[in-house]
Formats: C-alpha cells, structure tokens, sequence
C-alpha cells in the first residue's frame, strides 16, 4: 500500500488533481442555472434582433451617420480609408513534369514514329 507521501507524488507526475471541495449541485439546482442561462440567452438574442431591425430600417445616410458615431467597443472594422496595399506577385516556382505530361510526351513521339514508318 502506497504512502500519502507517495500518491501526492504519483498525482503530479500523471497531472490529475484531487480536488476534495468538489461541488455537489442537486437537480434543481442544475436546472435552476439552466433556466437562468436560457433567460440570459433569449435576452441577448431579443436584444440582437432589435438592432438588427434598426440597423435594415436605417437608410445610406443613416448608416454612415451611425458608423461614424458607434461607441468603440463596438468597432472592429475601421471604416476610415487607408492607402492601398501593393501586392508582390512571388516568383513561381517551375513545374516539374508530372505522369501525364511523361505520358504525352512518349505518346506524341509513338505518334511520329508512325507516321514516319507510313510515309517511308
């Protein structure tokens, strides 16, 4: 039978902790944080789908006026216009002849062999 002093060492060398304060909730408890996380859910979305329906109902005026006005917590974009970027086209690397093109290349040549030989 090993020691405390030993399973403490063999807890960190495997990185499993023994946590003795483990929370038991009962059902009614789970259930309660549930309901509590569903009405934070159904908040957040009825909350969404209003600004939703306010920023389709804006016209142009009216969404660069709120773009510009935003607080910064919501911006995440800039909108401001930035010089444009130059694009720097690399240098392709030369392809090497795959099978098909080995296979063309001998199918061509059996083609002019042949030739060949019915013109002679």
């Amino acid at each position: 039978m090993m020691s405390t002093g030993e399973e403490e060492e063999d807890d960190h060398k495997t990185g499993i902790a023994m946590d003795t304060t483990e929370v038991v909730l009962t059902w009614q408890e789970k259930m309660k944080h549930v309901d509590q996380d569903r009405n934070a859910l159904e908040n957040d979305l009825e909350r969404l789908i209003t600004w939703i329906n306010e920023i389709e109902n804006m016209n142009d005026k009216q969404l660069k006026e709120y773009l510009q006005n935003r607080p910064d917590s919501l911006k995440t974009v800039s909108t401001e216009k930035s010089t444009p970027i130059k694009r720097v086209q690399r240098a392709r690397k030369p392809k090497r002849p795959g099978i098909m093109s080995t296979v063309w290349k001998f199918h061509r040549e059996e083609g002019e062999n042949s030739s060949t030989k019915e013109n002679a």
